[in-house]
C-alpha cells in the first residue's frame, strides 16, 4: 500500500499481508479442484478458529 501511495494511487483500501496471503491461497487451493467449503475449513484450522460454518 505504501508503494500504492508513492505513485500516487489509492489508498484508503487498507490490504494486509494475511488478507493476501490467505487470497492467494485460497485461489490457489480452488484452482486445484478443492470445494470452498475445504479451503475453508483447512483456512480454519491453519489459523485456530474453531466456528463450524455450514452453508446450506
Amino acid at each position: 500500500m505504501e508503494s500504492l501511495k508513492k505513485i500516487g494511487g489509492e489508498d484508503w483500501f487498507q490490504l494486509g499481508d494475511k488478507d493476501l496471503a490467505t487470497h492467494i491461497e485460497r485461489t490457489r487451493r480452488l484452482t486445484e479442484g478443492q470445494t470452498l467449503s475445504e479451503v475453508t475449513r483447512a483456512l480454519c484450522q491453519q489459523h485456530n478458529i474453531s466456528h463450524t460454518l455450514s452453508c446450506r
